[in-house]
């Protein structure tokens, strides 16, 4: 048993005018400052905007043969071009260690501490 408490699942509430999960996600990212009502009438005046935009030319708005004429289908689907298309894979780091480890021949040879120092002079350091 968990320490800690259980997960609180909240639920999402609906956007009242188009009852789209979509639009109410989309009004609280554009709200600031606690602000619903300046959102709403942003993202209203957005979907009015597109609407318009279909009513007046709705062959802008067809896509591999389909005709888009819902404003919500519209921008959900701009919402999904905007996605980044990548898959992203996973790497592992680390890994099992070589079993065997190459033979390396150094131009200069390496110089060990007993060649460095003299024993007196490692003495005297402290």
């Amino acid at each position: 048993m968990s320490r800690r408490g259980k997960a609180i699942v909240k639920r999402v509430v609906l956007d009242p005018k188009y009852n789209s999960e979509l639009v109410a996600h989309m009004i609280r990212v554009i709200m600031k400052d606690g602000k619903k009502t300046v959102a709403e009438k942003i993202v209203y005046g957005m979907i009015e905007k597109v609407k318009e935009a279909v009513e007046k030319d709705p062959a802008k708005f067809t896509k591999d043969e389909k005709a888009y004429t819902d404003p919500l289908e519209i921008v959900s689907a701009s919402i999904e071009n905007m996605k980044p298309q990548v898959e992203v894979k996973t790497r592992r780091v680390g890994g099992p260690a070589l079993s065997q480890f190459e033979k390396v021949r150094h131009e200069v040879p390496l110089e060990r501490l007993q060649d460095v120092f003299a024993e007196g002079e490692v003495r005297d350091f402290d």
